[in-house]
């Protein structure tokens, strides 16, 4: 198992819940989520920073 850093960039949302929701989809993508955190929202792109740490399967 690995855990990594990672910096991602979502399209906020309508609501909290559905950005919620959008932010959980990315970093599923990445790996299982230990922890995130949005860290700046851009308002004119309408652009959520999230930054995580993840796990994933190592191959071996």
């Amino acid at each position: 198992m690995e855990t990594q850093f990672v910096t991602i960039q979502v399209p906020t949302q309508d609501s909290p819940g559905e950005t919620r929701s959008a932010i959980k989809a990315a970093l599923a993508e990445l790996g299982q989520p230990l922890r995130w955190a949005i860290t700046a929202l851009d308002k004119a792109q309408s652009l959520a920073t999230v930054e995580a740490i993840v796990t994933t399967s190592s191959a071996t």
